[in-house]
């Protein structure tokens, strides 16, 4: 591994610079997986070009904040579900607005609600909206706000993200500017849930009290423009423009000094931040929630038995990939949970976590062993499918190596031919339902009853402490049958300039562009 990131190293110098050699560099790789992303030549022509970009540029202190997100171009959809780019889901919570919103701690702020309480018995919340706020240019009404949350909450009833929305039972509209959620269980992590863009109401506009909001306008140079909509007697906070673009592309556009802030890196592309030489006070990454792991993509083969993935996951040196990786905040975790949220007992983590990397490995090889003597395969073979980018490349080979030692080969896959894919999301909330509904059915094939029934009962009961007892069943049900190779909790990273001294890491990951700048008085 280290002859082949020195030739890589070498070659920097010698790569020719640009954003448009870049974009030719990345265009040229198919997005089929690690297998078929970026070859050595291209991923060192690729690093060539952004090293030699070196200097971050000139920014204007008072101009427009020009945010390039990582991932897919904005396409303005009508709605926002689990495929939605992270730019266009950017574009959704700045044009139009929920009932709360996050500021920059990832914290909850007021948006179409002014402020709200929770009933006694927690099985209520009741939201009072903000007078001066406006939708379709009129005041906005409690009717019309629960109408559209209604059929928000009807899309994600199929998503993991809807099976944590699942507590709510009803949304009640009480007089014209007041709303009831009515809940099947006390206290869920019901504000994190009601601020994610999926709930918000499409052009509603908060009033001034909570920031004003923005309109969507033309392109410009392949920028998206939002114009505020400020009170006139405030000052109106900067214009954004808003573009998403793949990583590459994005840090050569800071480096030369024709963006401001990229936001929505993971662990796929990290290691182009490294590349680009971007200097340290700039870099910032996220203590993010969520899982970064593996999951199986079908029945049979290696990886389609519960005994085979435990050994997979027994191989995995962590703390070896987090330094391969050169990542600051690298959490290795064994477990699902972070964190017990509302379970009656600790995150399950399974009965070798105890022993030292030597012990495990021994054990897993064992395990492959003996699968392979019951003549369940020929071979020790699994196929693994990661997003085509270098932080995947180094995950790959670290994966590869870690599995070799216990007699199993790891082959590039696409992700219609993997047995495992990566998973690498950050939780939308503290909901002990969104991550054990995730990973309780990756596949139609392995569906276990034990997790997936105790999950369903959990959902539907409303005594805490039995809903605590079957979140735990499912917790260690899906631990049982090692559904998740768990690696570490995600890596998110943004680029930020100097200016924005607003700007906070959060486990939410999540970084409204209105709330970059401290407020002119």
């Amino acid at each position: 591994m280290k002859t082949a990131l020195s030739v890589t190293l070498g070659a920097w110098r010698a790569a020719p610079a640009g954003i448009e050699q870049i974009a030719m560099v990345h265009r040229s790789s198919p997005g089929r997986g690690i297998g078929h992303g970026l070859t050595g030549r291209r991923f060192a022509a690729l690093l060539g070009a952004l090293a030699l970009l070196g200097g971050c540029g000139s920014r204007a202190g008072d101009g427009p904040i020009r945010a390039s997100i990582v991932g897919d171009p904005v396409t303005r959809p009508d709605r926002v579900g689990p495929a939605t780019g992270q730019a266009d889901r950017m574009l959704a919570t700045m044009t139009g607005a929920g009932l709360v919103t996050f500021d920059e701690n990832g914290q909850i702020r007021p948006a179409l609600a002014q402020r709200w309480i929770v009933t006694d018995d927690g099985l209520s919340a009741i939201f009072r909206l903000d007078r001066d706020a406006r939708l379709a240019g009129r005041p906005v009404s409690a009717d019309a706000v629960a109408r559209r949350l209604r059929a928000a909450l009807a899309r994600q009833r199929t998503t993991a993200l809807g099976a944590a929305l699942a507590a709510i039972d009803e949304v009640a509209v009480m007089t014209p500017d007041v709303i009831e959620m009515r809940l099947k269980l006390p206290r869920p992590p019901l504000l994190d849930l009601l601020a994610r863009p999926e709930l918000a109401v499409a052009g509603a506009v908060p009033g001034p009290d909570s920031g004003g909001g923005f309109r969507g306008g033309a392109r410009r140079g392949g920028w998206l423009t939002l114009t505020p909509l400020a009170a006139a007697d405030t000052p109106p906070p900067p214009a954004l423009w808003l573009r998403g673009e793949p990583a590459a592309r994005a840090l050569a556009r800071f480096s030369l000094g024709h963006a401001d802030l990229v936001l929505g890196g993971s662990v796929v592309d990290w290691p182009l931040v490294r590349a680009a030489a971007i200097p340290a006070r700039l870099v910032r990454t996220d203590p993010a929630e969520g899982l970064l792991g593996l999951v199986p993509a079908r029945g049979g083969g290696l990886a389609g038995d519960p005994g085979n993935r435990a050994a997979l996951a027994m191989a995995i040196d962590r703390d070896a990939l987090g330094r391969l990786l050169d990542a600051p905040r690298w959490r290795p975790d064994l477990a699902v949970l972070p964190q017990p949220y509302g379970t009656a007992a600790a995150p399950h983590v399974p009965e070798w976590a105890t022993l030292g990397l030597a012990d495990r490995r021994a054990t897993a090889a064992g395990r492959i062993a003996m699968w392979l003597a019951r003549g369940r395969g020929r071979t020790a073979e699994v196929r693994l499918f990661l997003p085509p980018g270098p932080g995947s490349r180094l995950m790959f080979a670290a994966l590869a190596a870690d599995w070799r030692r216990i007699g199993v080969t790891a082959l590039p896959a696409s992700r219609a031919e993997a047995d495992l894919l990566l998973i690498d999301e950050v939780a939308p909330a503290p909901s002990a339902i969104w991550y054990l509904a995730r990973l309780a059915c990756p596949a139609p094939a392995i569906c276990p009853a034990e997790a997936g029934e105790a999950l369903a009962a959990a959902r539907a009961a409303t005594d805490p402490a039995e809903r605590g007892r079957l979140l735990t069943v499912a917790d260690r049900g899906i631990g049982a049958a090692a559904l998740y190779i768990p690696i570490a909790r995600p890596l998110r990273w943004s680029v930020v300039a100097q200016r924005f001294n607003l700007f906070r890491d959060n486990p939410r990951a999540v970084h409204p562009l209105d709330r970059l700048i401290q407020p002119r008085r």
